[in-house]
Formats: structure tokens, sequence, C-alpha cells
């Protein structure tokens, strides 16, 4: 979270060429203006209710280091449809999507996470050393297959869904 009377100066800047009921409003807020870093949340307890369901962003804010939110977006949309096709009411369609997208998806906000925490150096010193020494642990150790799980994520269209729902499923979906 990030807290400071500069903010409301930063955002006047920001929108200094747009409508001037923006600025106006900006002028008026009397609280302090907080930015949170909405990547850094960790997805929600709560994907479903009824007849919604979230997708994307809603769900699971990636970093943007890691460069993956559009890609996971695209994935949730595939896998939702393939559920909503392959089961018979969206409550278990809605659960299926959650079971099936739930631990890949937490799996890459943490990755996410800890690149933003790797940038995060304010010594001179040891930004210094991280520059110097970056490109030769890459050369050296780099292994192009450590990152397989986010690059070379499929969805495979034509495989359906399993037929029976399992208890989670079933669980998640009268919830």
């Amino acid at each position: 979270m990030i807290v400071s009377d500069a903010w409301q100066e930063r955002m006047l800047d920001l929108f200094r060429g747009d409508l001037p009921l923006i600025s106006e409003m900006i002028r008026a807020t009397e609280s302090p203006i907080i930015g949170y870093p909405i990547y850094d949340i960790s997805t929600q307890p709560v994907w479903q209710k009824g007849h919604v369901v979230l997708v994307g962003d809603a769900i699971h804010a990636v970093s943007p280091g890691a460069g993956q939110g559009a890609s996971l977006a695209v994935e949730d949309a595939l896998v939702l449809a393939k559920c909503l096709r392959d089961r018979e009411d969206y409550a278990l369609a809605f659960a299926t999507y959650e079971r099936l997208r739930r631990a890949r998806v937490e799996h890459m906000v943490k990755y996410g996470r800890s690149l933003g925490q790797a940038k995060i150096m304010t010594n001179p010193i040891q930004v210094w050393f991280r520059d110097l020494l970056m490109p030769f642990f890459l050369k050296h150790f780099a292994n192009p297959a450590a990152l397989d799980w986010v690059y070379s994520y499929k969805v495979d269209w034509d495989t359906p869904v399993e037929g029976t729902p399992d208890p989670i499923e079933r669980e998640i979906a009268v919830n």
C-alpha cells in the first residue's frame, strides 16, 4: 500500500489533459489518496456465486513483472468455456473451472510476487553486483525448460472435462 500526500499532485499531473471534472474530484478528496498494488493481492477465496463467476484479473491479478496477466485471462476463458460446454449446469461448471484453475493461478501469483521482490534492491553496491553477475549466471546456469510451466501451458479444447464431478466441485457448487 502506498500512502502519500504526493499522490494528489501525481494524480493531478496524470489527468491534467483530461476532463476538468476529474481534476475537481481529485482536489475535492479530503482523505489521503492511497495506491494499492492490486496485482499483489492473492487470489480471492470465492470465485463464483450464483450466476456470476470471476475470471482474469478480477480473481487473480498477477504482478506486471510476470508478463502473464492476459495469458491467464485467456486460459481462464477457455477453461470456463470447456466447463460450461461439458457440465450439466452452471454451478458445476463454475466449480469445475475453479478446481481446474486455482492451483495454476495461485502459483503464478506467487511467481510474479517473487519476481517483484527480486527487483527491490536499494543498496547501490548490491545493484552493481547483481547487474555485473546476472549475465554470467544466465549464460552458465539458466535452464530454458525451467519456465515451461509458465510459457508452455496449453488448454486442450478437444478433451472434455471429466464426466463425473468430484466431491470438491460439488461442495463448491453448493456454496
